[in-house]
């Protein structure tokens, strides 16, 4: 019982601060698919995506692309809420980031610049991580910068002793 208990309470501890804060979306769900040109032009595409917890993202954009012209001229600008980022094509991946206020809804656009023969798609796995900058974390609130190292601390601190006291209590038999 003591093992079970134990680890109950590391994985409650532990679990909820792994992916705190941090959302990964596919073009696939955004979009609805690939995003592709042929030929030489421009296309954007527009939509909306939502999320639970509002507030000042950075934003980590990989795209995977297929280019049928190794020679060609591919610029892609990825805009989030009207902040914007771009990048050459040059290989596969494309990163692109940028820092954003997010709100419940918010709008994405993707403009492709083509300028030769042959197809450009950005692919439906192509992924936005979008991982939530805390308020603390902000520089008009860093002298109350709290580091998760702390937090870890201070939660184990209160928590070892408990567990040993039980572990002790079990070994003699007690209550």
């Amino acid at each position: 019982m003591g093992r079970y208990a134990l680890f109950l309470i590391l994985l409650l501890i532990l679990v909820p601060m792994s992916n705190q804060g941090k959302v990964t979306l596919t073009f696939g769900e955004i979009f609805g698919g690939d995003i592709t040109i042929h030929g030489v032009g421009i296309i954007r595409n527009e939509t909306t995506f939502n999320i639970s917890d509002a507030g000042i993202y950075n934003v980590s954009i990989t795209l995977y692309c297929n280019n049928s012209n190794t020679n060609s001229y591919v610029k892609i600008t990825i805009s989030i809420n009207n902040e914007s980022s771009e990048a050459l094509f040059e290989r596969n991946p494309v990163k692109l980031s940028l820092r954003v206020l997010l709100a419940k809804s918010n709008s994405i656009t993707v403009e492709i610049y083509k300028l030769s023969t042959g197809l450009f798609s950005i692919l439906s796995n192509s992924t936005i991580t979008l991982t939530k900058i805390n308020q603390e974390n902000t520089p008009a609130n860093t002298s109350n910068h709290k580091s998760p190292l702390i937090e870890i601390v201070a939660i184990l601190s209160l928590s070892v002793p408990i567990i040993i006291r039980m572990i002790q209590v079990k070994k003699k038999g007690g209550v």
